[in-house]
């Protein structure tokens, strides 16, 4: 395990030093774009879909936020601190986009308290397990040799393969049920899935590249960014 400097119980270690990227300032951007939407969409919510819609893009913006953050500290302390915070917004969305799926396809009865309970299992054990020294590593770690790279990219632990799995399940579900509701409306509406499928495919495409750590994609993860247009 990476030992890294020590810090106070509960602080939350903004940076050492930072640095200004292009990849950095795009997320930055992307994060004030996603506040925009989610305090448009606040405001004119006018039932549970527009609430729900608007806490999916509350978890976008804390991943964009977080993720800009992350790639603008330089000490390796900070990185992973920036790093860990992240996965509130990454848990936060499927369980979010579920919500305003099963109540934009009029499946309302869905969204009742014991499923919520049993979609919040998954984001309770991952910040759980990020939250303690003891388990961090099985979700995210960083080899050795990260202390000295300012562009530092954790490896992927033995429990982040489920949650990679579990998130893309409810994803790509919540999104069908959409485009179910919309076939069965009318005929008028398939070439607006066709748009909404396209629109989580590219952006799921490249998260997996960067997973996956595939060529240039594993160092920087677009998908927050790419996600603006769906």
């Amino acid at each position: 395990m990476l030992q890294q400097p020590r810090v106070a119980p509960g602080t939350l270690v903004v940076a050492a030093a930072w640095q200004w990227t292009g990849v950095g300032v795009a997320m930055l951007a992307t994060t004030a774009v996603f506040l925009a939407m989610a305090a448009y969409v606040w405001r004119r919510r006018g039932g549970s879909a527009g609430a729900a819609l608007a806490l999916v893009l509350v978890a976008l913006l804390l991943w964009a936020g977080t993720y800009a953050a992350e790639l603008g500290a330089t000490d390796l302390t900070a990185i992973s601190r920036w790093g860990d915070v992240k996965y509130v917004g990454l848990v936060l969305l499927p369980p979010a986009w579920f919500a305003f799926a099963a109540l934009f396809a009029g499946r309302g009865s869905w969204v009742n308290g014991r499923n919520l309970a049993l979609l919040a299992i998954h984001p309770v054990v991952m910040l759980l397990l990020l939250a303690n020294a003891a388990t961090h590593d099985l979700v995210r770690w960083y080899p050795p040799e990260a202390v000295a790279d300012p562009d530092a990219v954790a490896e992927p632990g033995p429990l982040f393969w489920p949650h990679l799995v579990y998130s893309g399940v409810v994803m790509w579900g919540s999104l069908f049920l959409m485009v179910a509701a919309l076939v069965r409306a009318s005929r008028v509406y398939r070439r607006v899935t066709t748009v909404l499928i396209v629109s989580l495919v590219v952006p799921y495409g490249f998260n997996l590249l960067y997973n996956f750590d595939v060529g240039p994609f594993g160092r920087v993860d677009l998908t927050p960014f790419l996600l603006i247009g769906s």
